[in-house]
């Protein structure tokens, strides 16, 4: 069984809740922890990187105890090889381009080595000829480029990535999250990435901690997440914005019928807990806009078009079931997609989910 490289269980007391959280990465994983403003991730981040003690807790890096609290041990932040990329850049400001980048490097190599390797660097950020340039002659991207590759230079073994493009507009967070991504193919560098953004934390990572109030959620395989929400509060928060109240009526082996009153028929589904009350939901991308079924197809819906919401790149549809009345069903559509006044929709089975009704 593989190890992980990153094993963390911390708890610290704020001033509105307890922060507790237990996850871990294995090698050449990446995590993004989910959730709005106050919910406890930039806190996590500070535990992990030393430079926020908690009242409980551990943190292991590959072979070496970073942190534990019942033995008295406490590795200072400069000491755990973690680099640290701050939501507002945090470059001296004193200090040019190469001197920032070189800052945090080993002190094994020597002056030309240093600067061989901050230009190295800014190749791979694509700023050479920024050596000699202060943090105030360079743009939001820029600094925060730079404050990527200075995390870089001091070789960790493990990146943080405290809302990294939060500041930045939409094609500079474009030109960042493809530079991380570059980063992470030439270095096989596991990194945890704190943001409120679904899209950005989807992109970037390959496994979520859902986290709200000091609380996980849900935690685990981005797309398992995504499929299989275990809570309502979890499915809304991972965009999911159809839901309907059911009954199962009939279970099999490979799924089971749940009929739907506010959709006017029953529906089969391909995974069931084991009670019989339940949520069922479906995120608007995964439904799909056809044209008028055949009698007796699965999962088909009629529907009539009320709104459409266009967009660059896919359209929301805002719908309402023939048999339903004034229930409403949302689904996304590409751009290009025709569609006509009435249609139908088909949920398909395995895309459908279902959480006990509480």
């Amino acid at each position: 069984m593989t190890s992980p490289v990153l094993a963390a269980k911390l708890h610290k007391q704020l001033h509105a809740f307890s922060l507790d959280v237990e996850f871990s990465l294995l090698p050449g994983e990446t995590l993004a922890i989910l959730g709005p403003s106050g919910s406890g991730k930039s806190m996590t981040l500070r535990m992990i990187a030393g430079l926020v003690k908690p009242e409980k807790g551990e943190v292991r890096l590959g072979e070496r105890s970073l942190l534990d609290t019942a033995r008295g041990l406490d590795c200072p932040p400069h000491k755990r090889r973690i680099g640290y990329v701050f939501q507002h850049y945090a470059l001296f400001p004193h200090l040019t381009v190469e001197a920032n980048i070189t800052y945090g490097m080993p002190r094994r190599y020597t002056r030309q080595e240093r600067r061989r390797r901050a230009q190295d660097l800014l190749a791979e950020i694509r700023l050479e000829g920024f050596a000699g340039r202060y943090p105030s002659q360079l743009s939001g991207g820029q600094q925060q480029r730079v404050a990527l590759a200075r995390a870089l230079a001091a070789e960790p073994e493990l990146l943080l990535l405290d809302e990294p493009f939060s500041a930045l507009d939409v094609e500079l967070r474009g030109e960042l999250e493809d530079a991380v991504l570059r980063f992470r193919e030439v270095y096989h560098l596991p990194y945890i990435l704190v943001t409120h953004n679904l899209e950005e934390a989807y992109r970037l990572c390959d496994n979520l901690v859902l986290l709200e109030n000091g609380r996980v959620l849900q935690q685990g395989q981005k797309d398992q997440l995504l499929g299989s929400p275990q809570s309502l509060a979890v499915a809304q928060k991972l965009g999911v914005r159809n839901f309907w109240q059911g009954q199962v009526t009939r279970r099999e082996a490979d799924g089971g019928w749940v009929k739907v009153a506010a959709l006017g028929q029953e529906l089969w589904v391909s995974r069931l807990p084991s009670v019989d009350l339940v949520w069922l939901g479906i995120r608007p991308l995964a439904a799909e806009l056809r044209d008028p079924a055949q009698p007796g197809t699965k999962n088909m819906i009629p529907v009539h078009i009320i709104r459409r919401v266009h967009g660059v790149r896919s359209h929301t549809m805002v719908l309402s079931p023939v048999a339903a009345g004034s229930q409403r069903l949302e689904i996304e559509v590409p751009a290009h997609m025709p569609y006509g006044e009435s249609s139908s929709v088909y949920l398909p089975p395995e895309k459908l989910f279902a959480i006990p009704l509480k």
